[in-house]
């Protein structure tokens, strides 16, 4: 069963699980009464730590949501091959609750957060290392990343034009630990696929 999840045989189930996202964003959106209890809040983290997962699918905005799904839809076009099982949503998921709870031990200044620039962040870099793309796509994300941190580094006619990219403006302490996520994933994901080949070397 996990093999069937995880590998290429569910890449129906994995076009379908984005589509089923996207339409969980609008429906969250449309609903506003969810926008307060679901937020992550860290006076109420610790009691309610569901708010590591629900506080990504939660926007206050036509624009943030439309960079969201903007956001997955370029993500899923430039790295098809990290979208063939459902091991993208994973690392999607995986993400958002590192990014939460990133920021929940770290960052004690940060009371707020919502939406999916965490997750979104960890989901680029898994896809990038799945797909086996360019490097110089890490290029542009670590150089995205210095800008989130220190907007003063680049001339601003740069920086504007960075800031319409798939990724909104969001605290970097979630995004750099949504990274973490990503990458956490990625890492699990290879070694899982490599255990049979080392199983298979290994017998007599």
């Amino acid at each position: 069963m996990l093999k069937y999840l995880l590998n290429s045989a569910s890449q129906h189930h994995a076009k379908l699980a984005l589509l089923a996202l996207i339409a969980l964003l609008v429906a969250l959106f449309l609903d506003n009464a969810l926008a307060s209890n679901w937020q992550f809040q860290r006076s109420s983290f610790y009691l309610n730590q569901w708010q590591s997962i629900s506080h990504g699918f939660i926007v206050y905005s036509t624009q943030q949501l439309m960079i969201n799904i903007l956001a997955l839809l370029v993500i899923s076009f430039l790295f098809p091959n990290a979208f063939k099982s459902l091991w993208w949503l994973i690392a999607l998921v995986v993400s958002i609750v590192s990014s939460a709870y990133g920021v929940f031990f770290y960052h004690p200044e940060i009371d707020t957060m919502s939406g999916l620039a965490g997750g979104l962040h960890g989901l680029f870099i898994f896809a990038v290392l799945r797909n086996r793309s360019s490097a110089g796509w890490l290029v542009l994300l670590a150089l995205k990343i210095l800008i989130d941190l220190n907007g003063e580094i680049l001339p601003s006619f740069i920086i504007s034009h960075i800031s319409i990219t798939e990724f909104q403006s969001a605290n970097p302490a979630a995004n750099l630990w949504g990274l973490a996520g990503g990458f956490f994933i990625f890492g699990l994901a290879r070694t899982l696929a490599l255990i049979p080949v080392i199983v298979e070397l290994n017998k007599d």
